[in-house]
């Protein structure tokens, strides 16, 4: 339906020159109409059960000819301008979208699925679809739900839709969050079917731990414990269906402890608004009658509780259904994970139309190729923007001498980064192409234990560098128990919060109400600064950069005490990465997913690191490190360097590697070799220039 100079005209389009051609059919006859001709068009089309509208089938020509000859009087506010095009009214927000990426914004009603390789502009397409459905279609904001995986992805989302739709309130009528946040906003509707109060609060995996511990169970045994209750919740698995006696009397006691002490698991934040869905039909009819369109991104990294989810939601063969993933950045599968829901969506949803995005306006096709021979033997997927340059594979002594190539090498592209650069001819003083700022460059690792050596050698090198870890730092002490007593200070009754501090001696019961008195009438941002002061002042003047952090992270909370608190339970390591900072980023492979540089290196690509396999433990799936390696690898727009090393010293042991077969895979001509030695330099006395 759209609205037109007052008519409601039902259309099914089809494409003809800039503006979209009508067919209408009528005793076996079609034809086309012009754009005035339209404006008469008398709406026949009903509504069927899939809310897709019959085409059109009847327009009176005579009463359209009567009108033009007898040029009935309009009133004053409705008298055409001479230049008035009825398309123009309709903004076009597809302008600027190839013709693959325009079907996919253009589809119509019912499922569809988009298949999205790396910088093919997914997110692009996400949001200017919704702004379409909503400026074009008129269809309600808050009839929509778009669903992502972090909060800055969510957030992306939204400045966009605010842009698009050039209305701030209706791009936030729209509801777009992370699968947790959505069950998060379920559960504070509906906690009381849950055995929870309303105070209720959320626990991460430490303070998880914690409460196995409290139950019980051995120290040794609570990590592998609290991994197989992970999994129970992620299958949607009841206690009759676990096989093992006595971890299903564990989990039974944990959800009791849980009940008991008003909280809720990060795992409970999907697996209870599913049980509330199958337990309460009217519940689900609710939601189901409001969002009847759903957008769901990286659907790839699915697990089976967020699959059922999202089919409790869409279950009809025709649903509005709209998900946008890539098979090959399939790489979430110790998180449950499951690249066959992908696969899966044409089951359930047989007709559902299928766009491909083949175009990446992010890598070279250097990159490309080589990144593809990584999944492929053909890699062929997706077209670049330019030829771009060979990738370079370094080959280094120890993980000493990989860490001063990276470092040595990013201090000479971005032209040095200081005199003494140039002066210990290290750096010309002249950019790369496309080098700007020490943001252009990204050092991935598999995981954080090798980032011992690469941050050693950027701080000798006077090389200011980000942080991204396997967890957040407001979830590290002593930043964490300041969160900890802010949350205890807003919500006294907090059981769990309340043993813990009390039990850390990190305040005491009598000083609590004091706390709570002393903060009531404060801004967030004062609370913290307040708790800090009063309980850890010490630990503050040695962690003044994470308090710094901790304070900005409230202001983009906007001082909002809630919003701040459930940011910080559901946030990701990479929800702290700030793009725009004059420094190196350095981060884990899984957390660059979705992020882009113009330089990358990608340290350890050793058999044993990648893939992953340093203890029988933990052996991981070769397919998922082979498209990990992939991810990593189209994160670099103009320039990759892939690093090994022959000897590596990771957590206390001495390892000797050979070079990931991986890498074998790449053609030899999109590769340029080297080989580094590391030597270690010689200590001078006066290295620094003494300004006082």
């Amino acid at each position: 339906i759209r609205r037109m100079r007052n008519r409601e005209v039902y259309i099914k389009e089809g494409y003809d020159g800039e503006y979209g051609a009508i067919k209408v059919f009528k005793d076996g006859e079609s034809k086309d109409f012009t754009s005035q001709e339209r404006l008469f068009a008398e709406p026949q089309a009903k509504y069927e059960n899939n809310n897709k509208p019959k085409p059109l089938i009847s327009f009176d020509i005579k009463a359209f000819q009567e009108l033009k000859k007898e040029k009935l009087p309009l009133e004053k506010e409705e008298i055409p301008d001479p230049t008035f095009n009825l398309f123009s009214q309709i903004p076009d927000l597809t302008k600027d979208l190839n013709p693959e990426q325009k079907l996919a914004v253009d589809h119509d009603y019912g499922p569809a699925l988009i298949l999205a390789g790396p910088g093919t502009g997914k997110t692009k397409v996400l949001t200017v679809r919704i702004a379409n459905l909503i400026k074009n279609s008129g269809i309600d904001p808050e009839n929509i739900l778009a669903v992502t995986f972090t909060n800055k992805a969510a957030e992306e989302m939204r400045e966009r839709l605010t842009i698009l739709l050039d209305n701030q309130e209706k791009a936030l009528q729209v509801q777009v969050s992370t699968f947790h946040a959505f069950g998060l906003s379920v559960l504070k509707k509906y906690f009381s079917k849950t055995g929870r109060e309303k105070n209720f609060t959320i626990i991460d995996e430490d303070e998880k731990r914690q409460v196995l511990l409290q139950s019980g169970i051995d120290k040794q045994d609570v990590s592998a414990i609290s991994k197989c209750i992970s999994k129970i919740k992620q299958e949607l698995k009841s206690i009759e269906d676990i096989s093992e006696k006595e971890i299903a009397g564990i989990f039974k006691m944990y959800q009791e402890k849980l009940i008991k002490l008003n909280t809720f698991d990060f795992d409970d934040l999907i697996c209870f608004p599913v049980y509330l869905f199958d337990k309460y039909p009217k519940i689900l009819s609710e939601y189901k009658n409001r969002l009847k369109w759903v957008l769901v991104d990286e659907y790839q990294d699915v697990n089976f509780v967020q699959y059922r989810l999202i089919r409790q939601l869409m279950p009809d063969e025709n649903s509005n259904l709209f998900v946008i993933g890539d098979p090959n950045q399939a790489i979430y599968g110790f998180r449950g994970a499951d690249v066959k829901f992908i696969q899966q969506f044409h089951n359930d949803y047989s007709k559902a139309n299928v766009y491909n995005l083949k175009k990446s306006y992010r890598c070279s096709d250097f990159i490309l190729k080589a990144s593809g021979n990584v999944i492929s033997a053909s890699g062929g997927f997706l077209d670049g923007l330019h030829k771009g340059v060979k990738l370079k594979i370094s080959e280094n002594a120890t993980e000493k001498s990989e860490a001063e190539f990276i470092s040595r090498t990013i201090e000479q592209m971005i032209g040095g980064v200081g005199f003494f650069s140039m002066d210990s001819s290290v750096a010309e003083g002249t950019k790369e192409k496309e080098i700007e700022s020490l943001s252009d460059f990204a050092v991935l690792c598999r995981i954080g234990r090798q980032m011992n050596a690469i941050e050693k050698a950027l701080k000798d090198h006077r090389i200011p560098y980000q942080k991204i870890g396997e967890e957040p730092f407001y979830k590290q002490e002593p930043v964490k128990s300041v969160i900890d007593l802010l949350k205890l200070a807003t919500n006294p009754e907090n059981i769990f919060l309340k043993e813990k501090l009390i039990k850390k001696k990190i305040i005491k019961e009598m000083e609590l109400e004091i706390l709570e008195e002393s903060i009531k009438d404060k801004q967030l941002s004062a609370m913290i600064d307040f708790i800090a002061e009063k309980f850890f002042k010490t630990e503050k003047v040695n962690n003044e950069l994470l308090f710094k952090r901790l304070e900005e992270i409230a202001c983009e909370s906007k001082n909002n005490t809630e919003q701040f608190i459930r940011s910080i339970s559901l946030g990701t390591a990479v929800d702290e990465w700030k793009p725009n900072i004059e420094a190196v980023n350095l981060m884990t492979l899984h957390a660059s997913k979705g992020l882009e540089f113009n330089c990358v290196f990608i340290a350890g690509c050793e058999d044993g690191i990648i893939p992953y396999s340093l203890f029988d433990n933990k052996i991981s799936d070769p397919e998922e490190e082979r498209r990990l390696l992939y991810v990593g690898m189209t994160r670099a727009k103009n320039y990759l360097f892939l690093t090994h090393a022959k000897k590596r010293f990771l957590m206390g042991k001495e390892y000797q590697f050979e070079r990931s077969p991986f890498l074998n895979k790449i053609e030899t001509e999109l590769i340029e070799a080297q080989k580094q030695e590391y030597k270690q330099k010689e200590k001078k006395k006066d290295d620094q220039l003494k300004l006082f």
